[in-house]
C-alpha cells in the first residue's frame, strides 16, 4: 500500500545504494543462472569485504571447529545465500557514510546499527533463536529506512530530527507518514524486497517498532524479531552508556529477567558486545572506541539496581509507570497533576493513536484513558491494545462522561479493567488506581515466579543433557565413546538390514602409541589421541561416526556405502593423519595409523562378526608395515599401502 511512495522515493536517485561490488552480487544473485564460482570471485575482487565476511563467519560459528580462513570455507558454512547477503551489508556501510543531511548523524547511526547487528548475533547463538550470521545483516540493515528519508528529503527530515530533540516523547514514525506519506519501517521493507533479501526480513522490520503487529510473524520470524529488538535495546545502552534514561534502564531490567531465565549474564554479554563493538568499529572504520568508553565508564549492574523499585514497601503505595490519554489540554493536565502528586511516574498522550506508539516505548504498567477522542477513541485504543502480547498486561482504566450501562459494557468487552465518570472525584481516582496497582503487582510476582521455574527447568534440562553428553562422550578426544558408539551401530545396523542397503566400518590403531607414552610421557600421550581424533572427524563425511573404542583404538562406522567407497574414507583418514605434524614440548613429529575395512555381506551374522573382520584387517595392516589400510580378506584380496 506504501509501494507507490516508495517508487517516488526511489526516483530521487538518492536512495542508499550497496558500493559497486555491491551492485555486481545484487545482479548476479538475481540472474536465475548465476553459479557460485561467479559469486565467489565477484567477492574476491574486493579483499576488504572479502575479509570482513570470513571474520563474521568464523564468529558466527556454534561450534568449536578451526576457524575459517578462505571465502569458499564462509560460504560453505554459512551458505551462498546469506554470504551474499552479509557482503551486500557491508557494502551499504562503506558507501553511505556520509550525506546531504545536517542534523543526521551518519556515522552515530552505522555504530548504533552495528551494535544492534553484533548483540542480535550474539543472543542468538547464546539462546539457539535464528542464524547468527542473518541476526547480524539484519540488525545491521533493520534502520536503513532512516538513512534512506535523510537522504532523499534531507531538509525535511533535519525538521523531525530536531523536533524529536526537543521531544522524545513524540513518535518518529507518526512524523515521518506525516511528512513523506511512508515512515523508515516501510522503506527498509521496499529496500529489502528490491534487493532480494529474504522475506522474513522485510516483515520482521516492518514490526520492530510496532508490537501489535509481532502476532502476524511465523516461528522462523518470531525468533529473529525478538532477538533483533532486544539487540536493539543493547545497541541503545552501547550509545548512552552512563548517559541510560530511566525507560531504558527498565527496558534492560526487563532484558535481564528475560536472560536469566536462559542463564545469561546480560552485564557479561554487554561487555562481549561492547569488545565486538569496539573491534568492528576499527574493520569498518567507525568510531566505536571512543563511543564504547560512555559504556565502560558506567557500571550497568549499580544503574539496573538503581532502577529497581524497593520491593519491601506495601506494594499498592509503589509508584507505577502510567499513561494519561485525553485529547483536552486542560483535563489531560489535570488528570497528570494528581497521578504525579500521588508519586507515580506519569506521561502524557494526546490521541489515540499517539498513546499507542508511548505504550510500545515506554512499556506503562496503567493506563488512563478518556473515553470519547477523535480519530482513535478509548475503546478503538483500548481493543487495538489488547491484540499485543504486551498490552494485554496492562491495567486500563477508562475515564468516561458517560454512565450508560451498555456503553460501560461495550467498554468492559473492548478490554478495559475498570471505569470511573468524569468528572472524578480525585481520592476515588486514587483508590481505583490503588485497585489497579494490587493487580498489577500480583501479575509481575506470577511472572517471576514464573521466569525463576521456567530458568529452574532450563537448567535441568541443561543439566540432563551435559550428564547424557558425558555419559556418551570420551572425555579426553570428545569422540563418542564405546557406548554411544555401539548403541548408534545397533541402530545403523537395523536399518542396513530392513532397507538392504550396504554398512561398512573402518577401525584404526595409532602405530607405536605405546612408545610415545614411554618416551615422551602420557601428557604427550594425550595430545596425540586429540590430534588423531580432530583430523578423524575432519577426514569424515557428515553421517559418518567415529568412535574412540578405548586406548589408541577407533572406529568409524560408514552407513550406505560399501567397501570400495569405504576404503576411499579409510585411506583419506590414514593419509591426513600421515601429513598431520603434532606439536608440544619436545615432541614434533607425525603418527601414523594401522587400518582396516570390512563390509556387511551375507554370512556375517551380527555387529561383533563385522568388527571382529575389521579388526583383524587392522592386524594385517600391523604385521605388512603399518600405516597402511587392508580390506577385510573375504571380500577383497587387495591391500592398499601407503
Amino acid at each position: 500500500m506504501f509501494r507507490k511512495e516508495f517508487e517516488e522515493l526511489k526516483a530521487t536517485g538518492q536512495l542508499p545504494s550497496p558500493s559497486g561490488v555491491g551492485m555486481r552480487i545484487l545482479t548476479l544473485t538475481q540472474e536465475e543462472d548465476c553459479s557460485i564460482d561467479e559469486l565467489i570471485e565477484t567477492m574476491q575482487a574486493d579483499p576488504a569485504l572479502t575479509g570482513r565476511i570470513v571474520k563474521l563467519a568464523t564468529s558466527a560459528q556454534v561450534s568449536t571447529s578451526r576457524p575459517i580462513s578462505s571465502l569458499n570455507e564462509a560460504a560453505m558454512r554459512l551458505g551462498l545465500k546469506t554470504v551474499s547477503t552479509v557482503a551486500l551489508g557491508f557494502t551499504l556501510v562503506t558507501g553511505n557514510r556520509s550525506g546531504a543531511c545536517t542534523r543526521f548523524d551518519y556515522d552515530g547511526y552505522w555504530s548504533e546499527s552495528l551494535a544492534c547487528g553484533i548483540a542480535a548475533s550474539k543472543l542468538s547463538r547464546e539462546l539457539g533463536r535464528a542464524d547468527p550470521a542473518e541476526a547480524f545483516t539484519c540488525g545491521l540493515m533493520a534502520a536503513i529506512g532512516e538513512l534512506a528519508l535523510a537522504c532523499t528529503h534531507p531538509e525535511d527530515y533535519a525538521e523531525i530530527i530536531d523536533r524529536l530533540a526537543s521531544d522524545p516523547g513524540l513518535d518518529r514514525k507518526l512524523l515521518e507518514t506525516e511528512a513523506f506519506r511512508i515512515n523508515h519501517c516501510e522503506v527498509a521493507a521496499s529496500l529489502m524486497a528490491d534487493w532480494g533479501l529474504p522475506e522474513r526480513f522485510q516483515d520482521v522490520v516492518m514490526y520492530l517498532e510496532d508490537e501489535t503487529g509481532e502476532d502476524s510473524l511465523d516461528e522462523s520470524s518470531m525468533q529473529l524479531f525478538q532477538v533483533l529488538v532486544d539487540g536493539a535495546i543493547i545497541a541503545k545502552y552501547c550509545m548512552a552508556g552512563r548517559q541510560a534514561d530511566p525507560v531504558l534502564l527498565e527496558q534492560l531490567n526487563l532484558l535481564r529477567r528475560r536472560l536469566d531465565a536462559g542463564d545469561i549474564d546480560l552485564a557479561e554479554l554487554c561487555d562481549e558486545v561492547v569488545a565486538d563493538w569496539v573491534e568492528w568499529g576499527a574493520v569498518l572504520e567507525l568510531p566505536t572506541e571512543d563511543m564504547a568508553e560512555r559504556v565502560r565508564s558506567a557500571n550497568l549492574e549499580q544503574q539496573l539496581s538503581g532502577n529497581k523499585v524497593i520491593e519491601v514497601v506495601e506494594a499498592a503505595e509503589l509508584p507505577v509507570r502510567v499513561l494519561a490519554v485525553d485529547d483536552d489540554p486542560l483535563s489531560l493536565r489535570v488528570l497528570a497533576r494528581h497521578l504525579k502528586e500521588a508519586g507515580h511516574e506519569v506521561h502524557t498522550a494526546r490521541n489515540g493513536r499517539e498513546a499507542l506508539a508511548m505504550t510500545l516505548k515506554l512499556r506503562p504498567q496503567i493506563i488512563v484513558t478518556d473515553l470519547n477522542m477523535p480519530d482513535l477513541n478509548g475503546l478503538e485504543f483500548c481493543k487495538a491494545l489488547r491484540r499485543s502480547r504486551f498490552g494485554k498486561r496492562i491495567y486500563v482504566l477508562l475515564l468516561t462522561g458517560d454512565g450508560n450501562e451498555e456503553r460501560v459494557l461495550e467498554g468492559f468487552e473492548a478490554g478495559v479493567d475498570d471505569f470511573i465518570t468524569k468528572p472524578f472525584i480525585p481520592r476515588v481516582l486514587l483508590a481505583r488506581l490503588r485497585a489497579g496497582i494490587r493487580l498489577v503487582r500480583l501479575q509481575e510476582q506470577v511472572e517471576r515466579d514464573q521466569e525463576i521455574h521456567m530458568k529452574n527447568a532450563m537448567q535441568m534440562t541443561r543439566l540432563n543433557r551435559q550428564l547424557k553428553e558425558a555419559a556418551n562422550t570420551d572425555f579426553l578426544t570428545k569422540l563418542p565413546n564405546r557406548r554411544c558408539a555401539m548403541a548408534h551401530f545397533e541402530r545403523t545396523w537395523k536399518h542396513a538390514m530392513d532397507t538392504d542397503t550396504p554398512i561398512s566400518v573402518v577401525a584404526l590403531d595409532i602405530d607405536h602409541f605405546k612408545r610415545v607414552n614411554d618416551d615422551y610421557g602420557h601428557d604427550v600421550g594425550d595430545v596425540v589421541l586429540q590430534e588423531t581424533s580432530r583430523v578423524l572427524r575432519q577426514s569424515l563425511r557428515r553421517q559418518d561416526l567415529a568412535a574412540r573404542m578405548g586406548g589408541e583404538e577407533f572406529l568409524v562406522i560408514c552407513p550406505g556405502v560399501a567397501v570400495d567407497v569405504a576404503s576411499h574414507i579409510a585411506e583419506r583418514v590414514r593419509s591426513a593423519v600421515e601429513e598431520n605434524v603434532v606439536e608440544f614440548g619436545k615432541f614434533k613429529r607425525n603418527v601414523t595409523v594401522s587400518v582396516g575395512v570390512a563390509q556387511y555381506e551375507p554370512g556375517i551374522v551380527d555387529i561383533d562378526h563385522l568388527m571382529r573382520l575389521a579388526d583383524e584387517s587392522v592386524y594385517s595392516s600391523k604385521s605388512g608395515g603399518r600405516n597402511r589400510v587392508t580390506i577385510s580378506p573375504g571380500l577383497t584380496p587387495k591391500l592398499r599401502s601407503a
